[in-house]
């Protein structure tokens, strides 16, 4: 099991479902190569103004170079949250702009 602890806060978050949503939605052109059911999303703590999170998924056969580009990949998503107001803006500001 892979997985990649992130911090958020909690104004950049509509729900834990949609952040999850969001990071597998983000890792579809990856799904060949990561087990279908193996997406998980823990809340790890709570704190005042921020939330531990935890992304988790399971390769299909061990390739460090996948693993490393499938990490980035989430770990940029995970930038981009931060980087917005809240988490649906930035997939909207990414698809307005890929025109």
């Amino acid at each position: 099991m892979l997985s990649i602890d992130f911090q958020l806060g909690l104004s950049k978050i509509e729900g834990p479902d949609v952040l999850e949503h969001e990071l597998i939605q983000e890792l579809s052109e990856y799904s060949e190569y990561i087990e279908q059911d193996s997406y998980n999303l823990k809340i790890v703590d709570v704190k005042k103004d921020y939330l531990d999170f935890k992304f988790q998924y399971r390769l299909k056969d061990l390739n460090r170079d996948l693993q490393l580009k499938i990490r980035r990949k989430t770990v940029r998503k995970v930038l981009s949250f931060i980087t917005t107001d809240q988490l649906g803006e930035a997939s909207s500001k990414e698809v307005s702009g890929a025109g």
